[in-house]
Protein backbone atom coordinates (compact mmCIF):
# COMPACT_ATOMS: atom_id res chain seq x y z
CA UNK A 1 0.00 0.00 0.00
CA UNK A 2 1.33 3.30 -0.93
CA UNK A 3 1.47 6.20 1.33
CA UNK A 4 0.40 8.50 -0.63
CA UNK A 5 -2.88 9.72 -2.36
CA UNK A 6 -3.70 8.28 -5.45
CA UNK A 7 -6.40 8.23 -8.47
CA UNK A 8 -6.45 4.49 -10.04
CA UNK A 9 -7.25 4.46 -13.55
CA UNK A 10 -7.43 1.92 -16.67
CA UNK A 11 -4.96 2.88 -19.49
CA UNK A 12 -4.75 0.14 -22.06
CA UNK A 13 -2.68 2.13 -24.58
CA UNK A 14 0.74 2.68 -23.84
CA UNK A 15 1.52 5.16 -26.51
CA UNK A 16 -1.42 7.49 -25.09
CA UNK A 17 0.03 6.46 -21.68
CA UNK A 18 3.42 7.87 -22.76
CA UNK A 19 1.89 10.86 -23.96
CA UNK A 20 -0.18 11.54 -20.48
CA UNK A 21 3.37 10.75 -18.44
CA UNK A 22 5.07 13.66 -20.39
CA UNK A 23 2.32 15.77 -19.53
CA UNK A 24 2.57 14.55 -15.86
CA UNK A 25 5.77 14.69 -15.35
CA UNK A 26 5.25 18.53 -17.16
CA UNK A 27 3.36 19.62 -14.78
CA UNK A 28 5.26 17.91 -11.66
CA UNK A 29 8.82 19.72 -12.56
CA UNK A 30 6.52 23.13 -12.55
CA UNK A 31 4.99 22.62 -9.47
CA UNK A 32 8.44 21.17 -8.15
CA UNK A 33 10.20 24.26 -9.07
CA UNK A 34 7.21 26.86 -8.62
CA UNK A 35 7.76 27.72 -11.60
CA UNK A 36 5.09 27.16 -14.38
CA UNK A 37 5.41 27.70 -18.06
CA UNK A 38 3.87 30.41 -19.69
CA UNK A 39 -0.14 29.12 -20.36
CA UNK A 40 0.54 28.99 -24.32
CA UNK A 41 2.95 26.28 -23.76
CA UNK A 42 0.63 23.72 -22.10
CA UNK A 43 -1.86 22.76 -25.36
CA UNK A 44 1.57 21.62 -27.24
CA UNK A 45 1.73 18.81 -24.83
CA UNK A 46 -1.36 17.62 -25.44
CA UNK A 47 -2.52 15.69 -28.31
CA UNK A 48 -5.62 17.36 -30.36
CA UNK A 49 -7.92 14.65 -29.05
CA UNK A 50 -7.30 15.37 -25.94
CA UNK A 51 -7.43 19.93 -26.13
CA UNK A 52 -10.63 18.55 -28.06
CA UNK A 53 -12.30 16.96 -24.70
CA UNK A 54 -11.97 20.56 -22.88
CA UNK A 55 -14.47 23.63 -22.86
CA UNK A 56 -12.73 26.71 -24.75
CA UNK A 57 -14.12 29.83 -22.91
CA UNK A 58 -14.43 31.76 -26.46
CA UNK A 59 -14.41 30.67 -29.96
CA UNK A 60 -10.87 32.53 -30.77
CA UNK A 61 -9.47 29.94 -27.97
CA UNK A 62 -10.41 27.06 -29.97
CA UNK A 63 -9.61 28.55 -33.20
CA UNK A 64 -6.22 29.21 -31.76
CA UNK A 65 -5.51 25.62 -30.23
CA UNK A 66 -8.16 23.26 -33.30
CA UNK A 67 -7.67 24.99 -35.92
CA UNK A 68 -9.93 23.74 -38.33
CA UNK A 69 -12.13 21.16 -36.38
CA UNK A 70 -15.40 21.70 -35.52
CA UNK A 71 -16.53 22.29 -31.65
CA UNK A 72 -16.87 18.34 -30.43
CA UNK A 73 -15.67 16.73 -33.72
CA UNK A 74 -12.41 14.86 -32.08
CA UNK A 75 -13.29 13.79 -28.93
CA UNK A 76 -16.45 12.51 -30.40
CA UNK A 77 -15.10 10.46 -33.49
CA UNK A 78 -12.67 9.18 -30.60
CA UNK A 79 -14.82 8.36 -28.09
CA UNK A 80 -13.85 10.72 -25.52
CA UNK A 81 -15.87 12.12 -22.90
CA UNK A 82 -16.65 15.95 -23.07
CA UNK A 83 -14.93 17.15 -19.84
CA UNK A 84 -16.95 20.26 -17.57
CA UNK A 85 -13.33 21.68 -17.47
CA UNK A 86 -11.87 24.80 -19.53
CA UNK A 87 -8.84 23.83 -20.52
CA UNK A 88 -6.28 26.43 -19.22
CA UNK A 89 -8.56 26.32 -15.87
CA UNK A 90 -7.16 22.46 -15.30
CA UNK A 91 -3.73 24.03 -15.88
CA UNK A 92 -4.36 26.33 -13.09
CA UNK A 93 -5.93 24.38 -10.64
CA UNK A 94 -2.67 21.91 -10.66
CA UNK A 95 -1.08 25.03 -10.16
CA UNK A 96 -3.19 26.34 -7.34
CA UNK A 97 -3.50 22.54 -5.65
CA UNK A 98 -1.57 22.00 -1.92
CA UNK A 99 -0.01 19.11 -3.01
CA UNK A 100 2.87 17.47 -4.53
CA UNK A 101 2.71 15.49 -7.26
CA UNK A 102 5.05 12.43 -7.17
CA UNK A 103 4.78 9.92 -9.69
CA UNK A 104 2.11 8.36 -12.46
CA UNK A 105 2.55 4.44 -13.11
CA UNK A 106 1.40 1.62 -15.34
CA UNK A 107 1.39 -1.80 -15.57
CA UNK A 108 1.29 -4.24 -18.86
CA UNK A 109 -2.64 -4.88 -18.19
CA UNK A 110 -3.02 -1.41 -18.23
CA UNK A 111 -3.71 -0.77 -14.26
CA UNK A 112 -2.28 2.69 -13.79
CA UNK A 113 -2.06 5.04 -11.17
CA UNK A 114 -1.28 8.70 -10.64
CA UNK A 115 0.02 9.23 -6.36
CA UNK A 116 0.28 12.85 -5.34
CA UNK A 117 0.94 14.05 -1.47
CA UNK A 118 -1.71 16.85 -0.04
CA UNK A 119 0.30 19.09 1.86
CA UNK A 120 -3.52 19.71 4.23
CA UNK A 121 -6.54 20.40 3.55
CA UNK A 122 -8.49 21.42 1.52
CA UNK A 123 -5.70 20.80 -0.73
CA UNK A 124 -7.47 21.43 -4.26
CA UNK A 125 -9.16 18.14 -5.05
CA UNK A 126 -8.30 15.61 -7.29
CA UNK A 127 -10.93 16.74 -10.16
CA UNK A 128 -7.82 18.73 -12.42
CA UNK A 129 -6.01 15.35 -12.37
CA UNK A 130 -9.31 13.06 -12.75
CA UNK A 131 -9.83 15.69 -16.04
CA UNK A 132 -6.17 14.99 -17.03
CA UNK A 133 -6.79 11.09 -16.84
CA UNK A 134 -9.85 11.26 -19.03
CA UNK A 135 -9.13 13.49 -21.80
CA UNK A 136 -6.08 10.82 -22.50
CA UNK A 137 -9.05 8.58 -23.06
CA UNK A 138 -8.48 6.57 -19.61
CA UNK A 139 -11.04 5.64 -17.33
CA UNK A 140 -10.94 6.26 -13.55
CA UNK A 141 -11.92 3.26 -11.35
CA UNK A 142 -11.14 4.87 -8.14
CA UNK A 143 -8.62 6.09 -5.83
CA UNK A 144 -8.25 7.85 -2.19
CA UNK A 145 -10.57 11.13 -1.95
CA UNK A 146 -11.82 10.86 -6.11
CA UNK A 147 -15.81 12.35 -5.35
CA UNK A 148 -18.50 11.41 -7.55
CA UNK A 149 -17.71 8.53 -9.23
CA UNK A 150 -19.56 5.14 -9.73
CA UNK A 151 -19.96 2.46 -7.01
CA UNK A 152 -17.19 0.63 -7.58
CA UNK A 153 -14.45 3.23 -6.54
CA UNK A 154 -12.50 1.83 -3.88
CA UNK A 155 -13.84 2.18 -0.57
CA UNK A 156 -11.65 3.18 2.84
CA UNK A 157 -8.68 1.27 3.80
CA UNK A 158 -9.71 -0.89 7.32
CA UNK A 159 -8.80 1.80 10.34
CA UNK A 160 -10.20 4.61 8.14
CA UNK A 161 -13.20 6.59 8.63
CA UNK A 162 -15.85 6.87 5.73
CA UNK A 163 -17.52 10.17 4.82
CA UNK A 164 -19.89 11.13 2.09
CA UNK A 165 -19.37 13.31 -0.79
CA UNK A 166 -22.24 16.14 -0.58
CA UNK A 167 -21.99 15.71 -4.78
CA UNK A 168 -22.00 11.83 -5.05
CA UNK A 169 -23.54 10.47 -1.78
CA UNK A 170 -23.52 7.31 0.07
CA UNK A 171 -22.00 5.46 -2.72
CA UNK A 172 -19.37 7.38 -3.26
CA UNK A 173 -16.80 7.62 -0.27
CA UNK A 174 -14.29 10.04 0.09
CA UNK A 175 -11.17 9.28 2.29
CA UNK A 176 -10.03 11.99 4.65
CA UNK A 177 -7.25 10.56 6.23
CA UNK A 178 -4.03 9.37 4.77
CA UNK A 179 -3.61 5.77 4.16
CA UNK A 180 -1.32 3.98 6.56
CA UNK A 181 2.39 3.41 5.44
Amino acid sequence: MTRYFVVEFTAPDAVAFDRFRGVFEALKQDKDSDKFRPDDQWPELFDREALDCFNWWTDEDRARWLPGIPDFELSHQAGRPRLEWEFFSMIEAFKNGDYQLIACQRNDNGQSRLEYDPFGGPYGGSGCMVALIQCFGFVVSGGTDVAGFPSGMRGAAPGQRRWTSILGGADHPIVWRRPSE
